[in-house]
């Protein structure tokens, strides 16, 4: 007896006939692949034969019980006991944004099943390469306990990696564990601007796609923070704010206020956030975060060494033209991916981002200000790089060589730029560089011999010419 049978499938949407005749079988522990071009009905047959899409004709006969036979269905409950039997693993995931992983994968089960209670969470958790036990004493990690019982405190106390999470396991640590930590609710809903370590495992991801805004509800802080923690977020000490309501009564800003630390001592591993992850309509940014504590916590307990750490983008393959370049670029924390895969070379650079890279290629920490460009522009300033104007205006080829220019600390160029198709077209303030980017091999020519001084530097332009000037 076959698995699946079918036999003189037919499908059709009115007019169009899209499968004609299918006939297969598929026996136990078989592993087949349909396959045809785009519209050649693969994706329907499929559908027919998980219930999706009835058939016009032919019968379908799962591990010996007919779904249909001859064009006929079988009663709705028969339907339905087979067709709970099987399972399909779509195209496109389809997975749903505003919940959390765990509740996608109880979603099924539960709505389709009927299945419901603490074992459906645990087997979700499993399939996470996660096991859920009562049991302190086995548990690789403890997570936001509000208060440790003594099997609890004793494999705290014996290394086991403890996440607290808001205000309810706050009260017991302060009082019980770290007696030189204060935390205080501010009241108060906010966007806000932060900082955090780029050698954090917890922290990472946000530092790389250089996400520094961060969502609060309630505003949990930390406002007295052992001297031998490390700071995980913090808000920054000025102007932080950025939009929220319910503000606190009393008007204490969020600036400054640390949010998340982690902490090694006496033999204890803790990581300790302020803001808690109760309230799941909000909270993406503290369940990434805990996320990221947990997998850091399983993974490894030593610092991301960024030097060792080669990235690779979708985006960049090893054939690419600016492959070196951007690696460099990469390599040595002067550009980053626009995320965490891709790092868009064709995309174009605005005159803040280059003012930052500069500024990190000289050693300036731009983490700081209340934007992200705003520590790489004032060093730009201050340095007689650039007049800060238009941060988020693209750059054209000439400004980005005018800029490389002025950072090198170079003479002027004596370049013939006659020689290019365009090269009565580079502007009078920008010929020295330009011809002296031209002379050190740092700008080349484009396509029929143009130096396209007016055109915008793309984000691989840029990575390369970096190299070229800095390496």
């Amino acid at each position: 007896m076959s698995m699946i049978e079918v036999t003189n499938l037919r499908k059709s949407f009115g007019a169009l006939e899209v499968l004609r005749d299918v006939s297969f079988r598929v026996e136990k522990g078989d592993v087949v692949a349909v396959i045809g071009s785009s519209g050649s009905g693969k994706s329907t047959l499929l559908r027919c034969l998980i219930g999706l899409e009835e058939v016009t004709g032919g019968s379908i006969r799962i591990d010996g019980q007919d779904l249909c036979r001859d064009g006929v269905y079988a009663s709705a409950a028969a339907r339905k006991a087979i067709i709970l039997r099987m399972g399909m693993v779509f195209q496109h995931f389809n997975l749903y944004p505003h919940l959390s992983v765990v509740k996608n994968l109880e979603i099924a089960p539960r709505l389709v099943k009927g299945r419901k209670g603490p074992d459906l969470r645990a087997q979700a958790m499993e399939l996470l390469g996660f096991t859920v036990t009562d049991n302190a004493a086995q548990a690789d990690l403890i997570i936001g306990a509000a208060a440790l019982d003594d099997q609890a405190l004793a494999a705290v106390q014996a290394g086991t990696p403890y996440i607290a999470t808001g205000s309810d396991p706050l009260g017991y640590i302060t009082e019980n564990l770290v007696t030189d930590l204060a935390y205080t609710t501010l009241g108060m809903e906010a966007l806000h601007t932060v900082s955090y370590p780029a050698d954090s495992l917890i922290t990472a991801s946000y530092a790389a796609d250089e996400d520094y805004v961060m969502y609060t509800y309630s505003c949990g802080v930390l406002t007295s923070v052992p001297a031998d923690a490390t700071v995980l977020i913090q808000a920054i000490d000025e102007d932080s704010f950025i939009a929220g309501c319910c503000l606190n009564e009393d008007g204490t800003p969020i600036d400054g206020f640390v949010e998340a630390i982690a902490l090694e001592r006496n033999g204890m591993d803790l990581t300790i956030f302020a803001n808690s992850v109760n309230n799941r309509a909000h909270q993406q940014d503290d369940y990434r975060y805990v996320t990221n504590a947990i997998y850091a916590k399983m993974l490894s307990d030593q610092p991301l060494d960024l030097d060792a750490v080669s990235v690779s983008f979708v985006d960049v393959p090893d054939s690419h033209w600016a492959a070196d370049g951007i690696a460099y670029a990469v390599d040595n924390g002067l550009m980053t991916g626009t995320s965490s895969t891709a790092f868009s070379p064709a995309a174009s650079t605005t005159r803040g981002m280059l003012m930052t890279v500069l500024a990190r290629q000289a050693g300036v920490d731009t983490s700081t200000g209340s934007t992200w460009y705003e520590a790489g522009m004032n060093w730009a300033v201050d340095e007689g790089i650039s007049d800060g104007s238009n941060p988020n205006g693209s750059i054209t080829r000439q400004e980005l060589a005018v800029m490389l220019y002025r950072s090198a600390g170079a003479q002027p160029g004596t370049a013939d730029l006659s020689g290019y198709a365009d090269g009565d077209s580079v502007a009078s303030w920008a010929a020295d560089a330009v011809r002296w980017a031209v002379d050190e091999g740092i700008l080349s020519g484009k396509s029929g011999n143009r130096l396209d001084p007016a055109g915008t530097a793309s984000r691989a332009e840029v990575a390369v010419m970096l190299q070229r000037a800095f390496a």
